[in-house]
């Protein structure tokens, strides 16, 4: 199809919905309304037209089996999974051709230049170093003596790895990229046990140890490095990002002064998250692919175990922006040697959320004149992992806290500029090559979609708080919080208990916002975030606030606490680094050159039991802030960096008892 015959169907195609009434006379745009699932699919594939991409797709709904020809098929011949909004490759010329219509940078050739050598062999697998004195026999007991902390996910019921972990009893510890440190949790008696070697030193290109996880006795280290065979060097250039490559290193910890690496697994790409869950972890990497003058001259396959990946396990979703791939593989705990399941998502993922059934791939597309965001979805079980369905919805999310998934539908936060009329314009704008400039183009606006487990629009709330953007959000079942600033903090209740019509039931007006909220018992939100000039929305310091939410259309602030001149936390973005405790009323952080603690006492607000300062130890050199976590054993708060680990009594208003050094 020519340039000018695809303008003249899209400009037809336009015709036909404004007929249709699916926009108004102001105007409104088919993301905002939703008047229908027709009006949905129909402004997610509009797209600038050229001869090069005319704006075509494949048919939205595809049989699975006729692509796969591992698919099982129904009885009549039939697919027995049929999907939407996504396809599976058919051939590497498919995914060739599909790859070279991508209007972006696709990859940039380096040559390696002769200084350019490094050592191309495996990682040295050290013995356990720097080991404390070993006074008595021991092995791992799965039991922990007491309660203890665990990791702040995103997701009740789905672990996340983490730089530093504990089983209640050892507190494990990732230093340098290098190092798997164990220290044994014991109060004041608290001592190192054992230094891990499992990587070499790490570099910008080959950083190390990211994360790990932990599982019965076993803990499961996560690195990334570059893949320095000669050929891969020869052929892609040094820095290739084809080159990168994650591994997952299995330490069997039976015996905890004498740690053993026992297997290696590996997945093609950049480290990006991970997920455990009833005995499986999936693993998710960004990867690039190489293309050369053809198909056959290209490296279009990640490489999964060892192995390079099946063709059929790439999923194409309709809209594609970028030629990287968000790969995921799945791997159990107790063969974590090799691949149970695997595939790879065409455009990478801007952003993604996982819930206890499934995994959304957001991709933002900024390449059309209207931002969207498509949302790829793929479900998960038992190691299982299957392409199911994509959508797009307007604008894009702030984090993986503005998604989620309840009852089937997909509920979805986004924040974009401009709008409907303003869009119609630039598409008309550009299919007559004229350029259109209006003041609305700078307007924000947000909005909430709900989608069904198809990825087919179900319902959406629009035109939420003009000029400001979502910073935070929470969702309860059928309610969702969320928070919207420009000078002050709207805290906005919605009940989504009918997914065709969400509707906002509450709004709380304060001064400043939350960034991040945390469930903190019955009825009760926990906010972190700062405090504003309500006229200038300047920032001038730290705030919390406990909001009661036991009324969800009559939210009220119970209790705030105000760290004046703070104006930078980064626990604030990084929710892992945040220790939250509703049963023993605790949170906790690092901010400023300091750790910092508040209990909630139920009546008075906020108190903070505990102000630590590395300089009092003098470990300012020995620790990254940034990576240090607060975590509990039984009634002792530890601070759990790389470089040391500081142990505190909570029933002795958090005295001091101990400081190991590594």
């Amino acid at each position: 199809m020519s340039g000018k015959n695809c303008r003249k169907g899209l400009l037809a195609g336009m015709m036909v919905v404004l007929l249709a009434g699916n926009l108004t006379a102001q105007g409104e745009n088919l993301y905002e309304t939703g008047q229908s699932e027709e009006a949905f699919e129909t402004e997610e594939t509009i797209r600038p037209c050229t001869d090069e991409f005319p704006g075509e797709y494949v048919e939205q709904e595809t049989e699975a089996a006729a692509e796969d020809p591992e698919t099982e098929a129904g009885e009549d011949g039939s697919a027995s999974v049929r999907v939407s909004g996504i396809r599976y490759a058919k051939s590497e010329k498919d995914l060739y051709d599909t790859l070279l219509k991508v209007d972006v940078p696709i990859y940039l050739d380096y040559e390696l230049a002769e200084e350019s050598v490094m050592d191309a062999a495996a990682p040295a697998f050290g013995d356990a170093g720097n080991s404390a004195a070993k006074t008595e026999a021991m092995t791992y007991d799965s039991a922990p003596e007491a309660e203890y902390s665990e990791t702040n996910v995103r997701t009740e019921g789905v672990d996340e790895a983490d730089i530093i972990k504990t089983d209640g009893r050892y507190i494990y510890i990732l230093r340098g990229g290098t190092e798997l440190i164990t220290v044994e949790a014991k109060g004041s008696e608290t001592a190192l046990v054992s230094s891990l070697k499992i990587a070499q030193d790490s570099t910008w290109d080959s950083p190390g140890a990211q994360e790990l996880l932990l599982s019965e006795g076993k803990a499961y280290v996560i690195l990334e490095e570059s893949d320095l065979s000669g050929d891969k060097i020869e052929k892609y250039g040094y820095y290739s990002p084809t080159n990168r490559m994650t591994k997952l290193i299995t330490v069997d910890m039976t015996d905890p002064f004498e740690p053993v690496i026992e297997d290696e697994f590996s997945l093609s790409g950049n480290y990006l998250q991970s997920r455990k869950m009833d005995g499986v972890i999936y693993l998710f990497t960004q990867w690039s692919p190489y293309l050369g003058g053809s198909a056959e001259d290209s490296e279009l396959l990640p490489w999964i175990g060892g192995r390079k990946a099946e063709v059929s396990s790439v999923i194409i979703p309709s809209i594609v922006t970028q030629t990287s791939y968000l790969t995921a593989a799945s791997v159990r705990t107790d063969a974590p040697g090799q691949a149970e399941d695997y595939c790879a998502v065409v455009s990478g993922a801007d952003e993604f959320y996982v819930s206890t059934d499934s995994i959304y791939a957001v991709n933002v597309d900024n390449w059309s004149s209207v931002t969207s965001s498509e949302i790829t979805k793929l479900t998960f079980r038992d190691g299982e992992i299957e392409g199911k369905a994509a959508g797009t919805v307007r604008g894009t999310v702030n984090n993986s806290f503005s998604l989620d998934e309840y009852n089937g539908y997909l509920r979805v936060l986004t924040t974009y500029w401009g709008s409907a009329r303003l869009n119609l314009l630039k598409v008309l704008g550009q299919l007559f090559g004229i350029d259109y400039y209006d003041e609305d183009e700078w307007v924000r606006h947000n909005a909430l979609f709900v989608l069904d487990e198809d990825m087919n629009y179900a319902g959406s709330l629009k035109d939420l708080a003009r000029n400001e953007e979502i910073k935070s959000a929470r969702f309860f079942g059928d309610t969702v919080y969320f928070v919207t600033f420009r000078n002050t903090d709207p805290l906005f209740t919605a009940d989504l208990s009918d997914p065709s019509h969400p509707r906002v039931i509450g709004e709380l007006k304060l001064p400043g916002f939350s960034a991040y909220l945390h469930p903190f018992g019955e009825g009760k939100l926990l906010g972190l975030g700062y405090d504003a000039d309500e006229l200038t929305g300047v920032t001038s310091g730290l705030k919390l606030s406990l909001f009661d939410i036991s009324d969800p259309a009559n939210v009220k602030e119970t209790a705030r606490r105000i760290v004046p001149g703070v104006t930078w936390c980064p626990a604030v973005d990084e929710y892992k680094a945040i220790f939250a405790n509703p049963a023993r009323n605790l949170v906790g952080f690092w901010c400023e050159g300091r750790y910092m603690v508040f209990a909630w006492d139920g009546t008075d607000g906020f108190e903070r039991v505990l102000l630590y300062d590395f300089f009092e130890d003098d470990l300012q050199e020995k620790n990254d802030y940034n990576t240090m976590r607060g975590l509990y054993i039984g009634d002792v708060f530890y601070l759990a960096g790389a470089g040391s680990v500081i142990a505190f009594d909570m029933d002795a208003d958090f005295q001091k008892t101990a400081v190991v050094v590594f």
